[in-house]
């Protein structure tokens, strides 16, 4: 099992392995996708997740339904969905590579390089993160 090396006994890591389930964008590079099905033990999640964006002044809501997020699609709609969403996935990974198993660390490691240097190299309308506070 993936949580044999992250301590199976703790609720709040089979979170994170449920929480990176979800933010992961299953079915954009189907290496990745048989990797975190193969040595993390993780599945497309059911229902699909839908993302939201609130405006700054909070009157305008952008909802991205699945068909709209599928892929890489969500990393090209905002710059603050992408910021928030880059940030929860390399906590989530960073978070359970800490007590993950040699193995895989290296997997954590690679889900972190693809999101942070190779997805927004490869995808000409990425939209790069930015928050303003």
């Amino acid at each position: 099992s993936a949580l044999a090396g992250v301590g199976v006994g703790s609720r709040q890591l089979i979170e994170f392995f449920g929480m990176l389930s979800y933010l992961f964008d299953w079915g954009a590079d189907d290496a990745i996708d048989q990797l975190l099905r193969r040595d993390l033990n993780l599945h497309v999640p059911y229902p699909p997740p839908s993302f939201a964006v609130m405006s700054d002044a909070g009157h305008a809501l952008t909802v991205l339904f699945p068909w709209q997020c599928h892929g890489n699609r969500r990393w090209t709609f905002d710059h603050e969905l992408s910021a928030v969403h880059s940030l929860a996935l390399t906590t989530v990974c960073m978070l359970l590579q800490a007590r993950a198993t040699p193995h895989q660390r290296v997997h954590f490691s690679s889900i972190v390089a693809h999101y942070s240097v190779m997805l927004p190299e490869s995808l000409s309308t990425y939209v790069e993160p930015g928050l303003e506070f």
